[in-house]
């Protein structure tokens, strides 16, 4: 299977692992914020990773399939009710996962984010936010999780760029550092957005910017 060529910046890693591509059950916009949460968690050794909004498990498949290349005996805790209008879809994500094959390295918590991220123990090395698109949710989101990521973390957000929620955006646009005081930023504004805020890491080797992606400090 061959690399897509995408219009975001190039991701690329030094540390000469394998990667496995998605097929095409798995959306564009999502192979390429996937190819960077792929890249951190084998460049990081991230083993301890928590994703807020999981639905078919593609982003979750990309930090887990991380971890099996790596060889990292490391866990993907997936939040979500699994279920949206009244369509189950946590049987789409198990096949998802299976079809991987990394379903060892990945716990589903089935339930409200906000009730059950206060039983998520610390230490949190990456942290990836896809769920609800209000302010009022992502703020409270912010306030249970931020103080469980560790030292050295990466926090990641969907649709920092869409137009279909003004109010999340000009949050996670202005507001997050009060949260998460951060030392790196990356904003992709292409297929609705993906931002990455790091602590304790070195964001200017991981990635090289192209005309849709801001590198801020």
């Amino acid at each position: 299977m061959t690399t897509p060529t995408p219009s975001w910046p190039t991701m690329w890693h030094s540390s000469g692992w394998s990667l496995h591509l998605p097929d095409e059950g798995v959306q564009s916009a999502v192979a390429y914020h996937g190819l960077f949460l792929y890249y951190a968690t084998i460049a990081d050794g991230i083993t301890y990773a928590v994703e807020l909004g999981s639905q078919y498990g593609w982003s979750a498949c990309w930090i887990a399939g991380a971890m099996r290349d790596r060889g990292l005996a490391g866990l993907v805790h997936c939040v979500d009710h699994f279920n949206e209008g009244g369509v189950e879809y946590q049987a789409k994500w198990e096949q998802n996962l299976t079809r991987w094959g990394v379903a060892q390295w990945v716990v589903p918590h089935r339930g409200d984010i906000l009730e059950i991220l206060p039983t998520l123990p610390g230490g949190i090395q990456l942290a990836f936010i896809n769920s609800w698109h209000s302010r009022a949710h992502l703020q409270k989101e912010l306030e249970l999780l931020c103080p469980k990521l560790a030292e050295c973390s990466l926090l990641c957000l969907h649709d920092t760029f869409n137009p279909e929620f003004p109010q999340y955006v000009n949050f996670a646009q202005f507001e997050l550092e009060q949260f998460f005081p951060f030392e790196g930023r990356l904003d992709f504004q292409e297929a609705s957005g993906f931002t990455i805020l790091s602590r304790g890491h070195r964001l200017r080797e991981r990635v090289s910017p192209g005309p849709n992606c801001v590198i801020g400090d």
